[in-house]
């Protein structure tokens, strides 16, 4: 790990210290995972009701595969309707949820930026050209897209707390005490506005990923979107691969243009604690590209 970063709490009782409001914000969060949870879970009886033996999606396969693995009637330790739901919720809120919110940032910074759209633009043109769409060996051949998305997510930090975790034993480091069961939170959002890493990090700027002689910088210091370590994003390999796809296809087909009369609201200085870092409302023009 290049860059540590900070520790907001060290136990339940203790005050979060970026926000003080961190419980309420705490609150918030675990009542809209329930909210989700309880849609899971009605999904998942009425399956139970129906017959599942034909796989028609997720739940079904994952059923099937809970009554093979089943003794005598007691799930599988690992595969039960527990680990099902959690699944569940992985896949909508961290499968979905985060790609699609980063594609609406990266359509965000297009209009802000119209030097570099045209500069993605004139890559795609040069690599894939016209006659076809892209594909997911253009990647290699497209380092100025992938510093451009690398970019977006360092900017919109969508998720800026990352994934939280906690420590199994009591654990010292850099005389902070954890104590077993003790929650901790990276501030992705403070290492990607780090100016020691990323200079001017207000400014949105993909070239900072890319090294003097144009390819792709590799182990950026301090560029963590999909977390550190071995609890890194496990999607993260599919998340790449879904944002070069959907962004460099919608930018091969479509030119994305402020409006002359453009309000916004202005991207706050900080994020809000949620587990979604969302971008403020815009409005955009999409315009067909010639052939």
């Amino acid at each position: 790990i290049n860059y540590i970063p900070s520790v907001v709490f060290h136990s339940w009782t203790e005050p979060f210290v970026f926000y003080e409001s961190g419980k309420q914000g705490l609150a918030t969060i675990y009542s809209l995972l329930k909210e989700g949870t309880d849609v899971f879970l009605d999904r998942v009886a009425l399956h139970k009701q129906e017959n599942h033996a034909i796989s028609r999606d997720y739940i079904d396969v994952y059923m099937k595969e809970m009554e093979r693995l089943s003794v005598d009637g007691k799930p599988h330790p690992s595969i039960n309707d527990d680990q099902l739901i959690l699944n569940l919720r992985a896949l909508f809120i961290a499968g979905s949820e985060t790609t699609s919110t980063t594609i609406r940032w990266g359509l965000y910074f297009l209009i802000e930026n119209p030097d570099v759209q045209r500069k993605c633009q004139a890559e795609i043109d040069a690599v894939i050209g016209r006659d076809r769409l892209p594909h997911a060996d253009d990647r290699a051949l497209m380092p100025y897209m992938e510093a451009f998305i690398q970019e977006v997510n360092r900017c919109c930090n969508v998720l800026p707390f990352g994934v939280f975790h906690a420590v199994r034993e009591d654990v010292w480091f850099k005389g902070y005490l954890f104590p077993a069961g003790s929650w901790v939170i990276g501030n992705q959002y403070s290492c990607h506005m780090d100016a020691k890493h990323f200079p001017n990090p207000s400014k949105f700027d993909p070239e900072r990923f890319l090294n003097a002689d144009g390819s792709l910088r590799k182990h950026v210091p301090g560029y963590m979107p999909f977390g550190e370590g071995k609890r890194r994003c496990l999607g993260e390999s599919l998340a790449k691969l879904q944002l070069f796809l959907y962004l460099t296809t919608l930018l091969h087909k479509f030119n994305f243009i402020k409006p002359v009369k453009y309000i916004h609201e202005c991207v706050a200085s900080a994020p809000a604690l949620t587990l979604v870092n969302h971008p403020p409302p815009f409005s955009l023009i999409v315009e067909e590209r010639e052939e």
